[in-house]
C-alpha cells in the first residue's frame, strides 16, 4: 500500500511558510469584508433555527389536532410552518448572496495582487524590445489567407460555436 503515497513529497514550488502566516493573509483579504461576513454568520444562525423549529412546530400540531381536530388549527399550522420554511429560504438567500459578493471581492482582489506581483518580477526579467520598426512589421491583414469575396467556413465537425467574428475577404 505504500505506493499510494508514492510522489508526495514536498515540491520546489510549494509553499515554504507556516499555516498562521496563510491563515493571517487570508484574514487581511477578508479584513474590508467584516461587517458583510458577520451578516453571513447571522444568517446562517436564523436560517437554522427556522429550519430546526419547523419539525417541533409539526409535531406539537400533530399532538394539538389529535385532541381537537379544527380546520382552523390545521390552516393555522399550515400556515405557520410555511411561513417559517419561507424565512428560512430567505435567510440562506441573503446568505448565499453576500457570501459570494465578498467571496468574489476577495478573488478579485487576490488576483490584482498576483497579477501586480507577477507585473514586478516580469519587467525585470522582460526580453528586450524587437529590433524591427512597427513600419517594417507585417500587417494582420497580410498575414491572413484571404479568399475571395467569401466567408470562411469552419471545418470544425462538432457542435461547438466558433469564438469571435467570421473574417471575411
Amino acid at each position: 500500500m505504500g505506493f499510494v503515497l508514492d510522489g508526495l513529497d514536498a515540491e520546489d514550488y510549494d509553499r515554504n511558510y507556516s499555516d498562521r502566516t496563510l491563515v493571517r493573509r487570508i484574514l487581511n483579504y477578508f479584513r474590508p469584508h467584516t461587517r458583510t461576513m458577520a451578516t453571513v454568520a447571522g444568517m446562517v444562525v436564523l436560517a437554522s433555527l427556522a429550519e430546526a423549529i419547523i419539525p417541533i412546530v409539526v409535531s406539537r400540531g400533530i399532538d394539538m389536532l389529535t385532541g381537537h381536530p379544527t380546520a382552523q388549527l390545521l390552516l393555522g399550522l399550515a400556515g405557520f410552518v410555511t411561513v417559517l420554511g419561507s424565512l428560512g429560504w430567505f435567510f440562506n438567500f441573503i446568505r448565499q448572496t453576500l457570501s459570494a459578493q465578498a467571496v468574489g471581492d476577495v478573488v478579485l482582489a487576490l488576483r490584482e495582487d498576483a497579477s501586480s506581483r507577477a507585473g514586478q518580477r516580469g519587467a525585470a526579467s522582460a526580453p528586450p524590445p524587437r529590433s524591427t520598426p512597427p513600419s517594417r512589421r507585417p500587417s494582420a491583414a497580410s498575414r491572413s489567407p484571404r479568399v475571395s469575396g467569401a466567408r470562411r467556413r469552419s471545418t470544425r465537425t462538432s457542435a461547438t460555436p466558433t469564438v469571435g467574428p467570421i473574417a471575411s475577404g
